[in-house]
């Protein structure tokens, strides 16, 4: 006889763990669990995306929000308002530019494996 599992129930917080849910026991012989650990695995370890163009675009995506670093030095630049807002301007063009141009690349599961990828590193 197989002991019993802990069955997790996700309250849609995104939380990766017990305390954003509720868990309960179930039991083998019940048939219960199967499904819901089957798509808890499925959906923590998406399928490994392929080729060349996909980590293109990921990296892309990366380099988009890398831009919005550079946005506080505009200020302590020595050039006229004007050019200080074009530089602003144009540092928001490229972030877009760079942002759309990666999820074409990286297709319709890249960004959402860019983000997955993004709280992993971040513990959340």
């Amino acid at each position: 006889m197989e002991p019993p599992r802990t069955k997790f129930t996700s309250d849609l917080s995104g939380s990766d763990t017990p305390e954003g849910g509720t868990t309960e026991r179930v039991h083998p012989e019940d048939g219960g669990g199967t499904t819901i650990e089957a798509a808890r695995t499925a959906e923590l370890h998406t399928a490994s995306p392929k080729g060349k163009a996909f980590w293109v675009g990921i990296w892309l995506i990366a380099l988009s929000f890398g831009v919005f670093a550079f946005y506080p030095a505009i200020p302590f630049l020595s050039i006229s308002l004007r050019a200080k807002a074009t530089v602003a301007f144009v540092g928001w063009g490229i972030s877009w530019g760079l942002f759309l141009l990666g999820t074409l690349l990286a297709g319709s599961e890249g960004y959402p494996y860019f983000k997955q990828l993004v709280r992993r590193r971040l513990g959340k």
